[in-house]
């Protein structure tokens, strides 16, 4: 009973794996077109010195924030999973429900610091670390969240900037392709994140399935 349990948790684990890395998949290819697109545009600002940013930069939120929602949505119902398994092979001390793992992406302020707590921990509990390890750096997730903080504050920043030029008298003056060369900075920092996300769900989802018995992993 306790092998179908943990088989069935594993194919769960498996298929939301599937789709959470099919959803990246997508995401990193418009990511990867919208900095191409960002790239001509940014070429053509410094040649004519006329900014097309305030033009091309609404289409680019909708776009992006279409592709996050539907692989973020993915993406929880992974982490959800992934953490109801540590709980479900009854590991002492885990400091994140799967709920809380999974909707603290959706949390002003706790989404600044709980989703990268989380996923740590997750990472070195399948990994077989004890719970004293449960806050030890791993590589691949500092560098994700690294890379998406970034990426999403300077996107923020030149949400900010864009919506203040438009909707008030008030202008920043800034030279043709400055703003361009930002956003294209933070393309490039949303898909390395996407990147190192799908390797952080490919590699955890099979350290979880790499038992010999029966919570054989997480021992």
């Amino acid at each position: 009973m306790a092998a179908a349990g943990f088989d069935a948790r594993m194919a769960s684990l498996r298929a939301r794996s599937v789709v959470a890395r099919v959803f990246l998949a997508g995401f990193l290819l418009l990511d990867l077109l919208l900095a191409l697109f960002t790239a001509l545009l940014l070429y053509r600002e410094v040649t004519t010195r006329i900014s097309f940013f305030l033009v091309a930069l609404p289409g680019y939120i909708l776009f992006l924030g279409l592709a996050l929602l539907a692989s973020g949505v993915a993406v929880m119902a992974w982490v959800h999973r992934a953490h109801a398994n540590l709980r479900a092979e009854a590991l002492d001390e885990l400091n994140f429900t799967p709920g809380w793992a999974a909707t603290s992406f959706l949390v002003p302020l706790a989404n600044l610091f709980v989703p990268f707590q989380a996923m740590r921990e997750l990472w070195n509990r399948s990994h077989g670390e004890p719970a004293h390890f449960a806050r030890v750096s791993v590589e691949k997730v500092s560098s994700w969240w690294s890379c998406w903080i970034a990426g999403t504050l300077i996107l923020s920043v030149l949400s900010v900037i864009a919506a203040i030029d438009r909707l008030t008298p008030f202008h920043f003056m800034t030279p043709p392709g400055v703003n361009s060369f930002f956003l294209l900075l933070a393309l490039l920092l949303l898909g390395a994140a996407g990147w190192f996300l799908w390797r952080i769900i490919t590699a955890i989802t099979a350290a979880q399935q790499v038992v010999t018995h029966v919570g054989g992993t997480f021992e």
